[in-house]
């Protein structure tokens, strides 16, 4: 890892900037790019220019949504004003935090514009308040336990600059608790549907070129905010985890790509600790993402591996002491299967120009379990055996 952010003597003149340029921007009309994807006949699709502070600086809203994150927001929001490329706006959307976040960012970061919950309404649902608040061409959500280095959103507005079909960019992201190791260099999602962090544990030197995923990592990535609002945001009724998977497949079906740019680097405080409460939400978003996005035939290539690979997770999950999450995440998932396919027939209507979503589904394994034991080895090679069988040679088109 490098050195620790350090936050700003007092950055008093950058959260003053930061307040008259929302003025001015509120002072003026709202410019309201096209929806839909530039043609490849557009001049300035491989155009590259470096970001300038008074024109692209304009362009990202930066939203941080804080649940109990004392402890760490200070150093993320230090990142955020002491970007090369100022932020427009710095908002923090606090879900009714008890340990004093709120009133410490109203304290210390007097520039920023705090929204008070007074439930938790989870990661998605408060992320999109944010976004509906933003005023800038791009919207940044970034979590409270990430750190970014400097020349991370100059690094995201060149990377999205470079290919005007691109919606989203995330960066690489460090174990900031074990200085010079990957925690994601690139988010890809499984033929299972679960979410995979790319090199993982590997030496930060690893995944250093860009590159198209399959979606972006909530922890730190921006997205074209027109686009985020056409497509409904983030599904509130996540709560927590999948959130991002879910909003990449809706993203890609709507003719977007996302993009991976290894020069936007920020630290992130991971944990892996697999709880009770994880393996619900992970569980039953993963399988309401499943349903509500991927088309029939997913089912008919995936189905016979989907059987073998649940058997598989339960017999893992039960020797960690969680097979009643399992449980309770199945029983959820079926309880709403309603809800879910009302939400699958939103994104159809959504979503014109859409893409066989069966082609951005990787042989990756999910970090959730233990990395060593036997079953988690057999899984591995059963996954990567499927995905050549079946989608290698031509099943996914």
């Amino acid at each position: 890892m490098c050195e620790p952010v350090q936050r700003p003597a007092r950055r008093q003149t950058g959260r003053s900037a930061i307040l008259k340029r929302v003025c001015k921007l509120q002072e003026e009309e709202e410019p309201k790019p096209s929806l839909g994807p530039r043609s490849a006949e557009d001049p300035t699709c491989n155009s590259r220019a470096e970001p300038d502070d008074e024109s692209d600086g304009h362009r990202m809203s930066f939203v941080i949504v804080a649940y109990n994150s004392r402890e760490t927001i200070a150093e993320c929001i230090d990142s955020v004003l002491g970007q090369t490329t100022a932020p427009l706006e710095v908002i923090v959307v606090d879900n009714a935090s008890v340990d004093g976040t709120l009133e410490f960012v109203k304290s210390e970061f007097p520039g920023t514009i705090c929204i008070s919950n007074e439930h938790n309404l989870g990661y998605g649902a408060a992320n999109n308040i944010g976004a509906g608040t933003a005023h800038g061409e791009l919207v940044a959500f970034v979590n409270p336990d990430v750190a970014l280095e400097p020349s991370w959103s100059a690094e995201i507005l060149n990377a999205l600059r470079d290919d005007r079909r691109c919606a989203a960019a995330e960066g690489k992201l460090l174990l900031a608790d074990k200085p010079g190791f990957i925690n994601c260099g690139g988010s890809s999602i499984n033929v299972l549907g679960f979410g995979c962090m790319t090199h993982y544990n590997e030496p930060a030197e690893a995944a250093s070129e860009g590159k198209l995923v399959g979606y972006a990592s909530g922890a730190a990535f921006a997205i074209r905010r027109n686009v985020f609002l056409r497509l409904g945001g983030f599904d509130g009724s996540y709560f927590l985890y999948h959130e991002d998977v879910d909003l990449g497949l809706r993203v890609h079906e709507a003719g977007w790509k996302i993009r991976y740019e290894p020069k936007a680097v920020a630290h992130h405080h991971y944990k892996s600790v697999l709880s009770a409460s994880k393996v619900r939400f992970l569980e039953r978003n993963r399988w309401k993402t499943l349903a509500k996005n991927m088309p029939q035939r997913y089912l008919v290539v995936c189905g016979p591996l989907l059987v073998v690979s649940e058997l598989g997770l339960i017999y893992n999950l039960a020797t960690l002491g969680l097979f009643h999450s399992k449980a309770r995440a199945t029983l959820d998932f079926l309880c709403g299967l309603s809800d879910t396919m009302r939400a699958r027939k939103s994104v159809r209507n959504l979503t014109a120009e859409r893409r066989s979503l069966m082609e951005l589904l990787t042989d990756e394994f999910p970090q959730i379990l233990p990395p060593k034991s036997r079953s988690t080895h057999l899984g591995r090679r059963l996954v990567r055996a499927y995905y050549t069988a079946f989608f290698r040679g031509g099943a996914k088109n």
